[in-house]
């Protein structure tokens, strides 16, 4: 099986689980740990929803390009969107030692994001918002 996986998506939240079951799929070939697996894909749940909800402006049909590659025992996986520019990682909230009726809504999704991938880095390129994330990962056996 391929070591490597393009997917395009369009800004509607039902791609959220098209993705996560094509990435499923796709790592279950490569023989990936299923907590691998389940790590990556609460993360992406977190971006592409997050894209999704927050990212356009207009009612368009906008896409989200996931490439996604194994190489050397590192899942490596770039998101680009032409939504509004973003940098996730100038919004990291920590706020757990407040109370939950204390907490403001949003930013602790990159808290998520950062807890279960190696390395996160954005840039805005073209007018794209360009994600790129990685881990080491480990193979079934």
């Amino acid at each position: 099986m391929d070591n490597t996986l393009t997917v395009k998506l369009v800004n509607e939240l039902m791609e959220v689980e098209r993705l996560g079951d094509i990435i499923s799929e796709w790592s279950n070939s490569l023989n990936l740990e299923p907590a691998s697996i389940f790590d990556i894909s609460i993360v992406f749940d977190e971006i592409i929803a997050n894209i999704i909800n927050h990212g356009f402006l207009d009612n368009r049909e906008h896409y989200i390009d996931v490439n996604i590659c194994i190489d050397n025992n590192t899942f490596i996986s770039t998101i680009e969107d032409d939504g509004i520019e973003f940098n996730p990682l100038d919004f990291e909230k920590d706020d757990r030692a407040l109370m939950l009726n204390e907490r403001e809504s949003g930013g602790r999704g990159i808290n998520i994001i950062k807890k279960y991938m190696d390395v996160v880095d954005y840039r805005r390129r073209d007018n794209k918002n360009i994600l790129t994330i990685n881990r080491k990962i480990k193979l079934k056996g």
